[in-house]
């Protein structure tokens, strides 16, 4: 399983524990079990490798049980398992952003300067803009133009974590190519 599939799954997971619907989200054994089931899953498709639809495969079958919900669930007429497609659903767009963010922009960036000739600090600094974290402002903005502040926020945490290791890659990728 790769980093970043078994971070999906503890992000999902860790949702679960701030949900405001949720007493008890799912527990790093509720994690190991996902991550378990996602392999089995994968194996049942007959592939040596986790994807994240996966994860998404048996995540209400793995975790609904786990849940403990607020009474105020139980009087909305909530359940564990629309709590956890909610959750689902929530998460899904916070990848495709941080995908978008880390990998493409740079991916599309980098040819381009380089085809207009940057090299060197130059191309590096064009590298650290493209594919820094999302800013906390993209937050505010978000809340105030009557956007999606809980996607902007996770997307504002997800790229803040995971750019150590997306820009290491373009910094390793640019310098095997004696670009910097």
């Amino acid at each position: 399983m790769t980093d970043s599939v078994l971070a999906y799954a503890i992000r999902l997971c860790e949702e679960t524990r701030t949900h405001p619907l949720v007493e008890l989200g799912i527990s790093p054994r509720g994690v190991s079990a996902l991550v378990k089931m996602a392999r089995a899953n994968a194996i049942l498709r007959e592939r040596n490798y986790v994807v994240p639809e996966d994860v998404q495969n048996v995540f209400l079958d793995v975790c609904a049980h786990r849940l403990a919900l607020r009474p105020q669930a139980r009087i909305e007429g909530m359940t564990a398992q629309v709590i956890l497609q909610d959750i689902l659903k929530k998460i899904k767009p916070t990848l495709a952003v941080t995908f978008i963010k880390l990998m493409v922009l740079p991916g599309v960036f980098l040819p381009i300067c380089v085809a207009l000739g940057l090299r060197g600090e130059y191309l590096a600094a064009v590298l650290v803009m493209q594919g820094s974290p999302t800013t906390s402002t993209g937050y505010v903005m978000a809340e105030n133009m009557g956007g999606d502040g809980v996607l902007a926020s996770s997307a504002v945490v997800s790229t803040t974590v995971l750019s150590a290791f997306s820009l290491t890659f373009w910094v390793f990728l640019s310098r095997s190519f004696g670009l910097i």
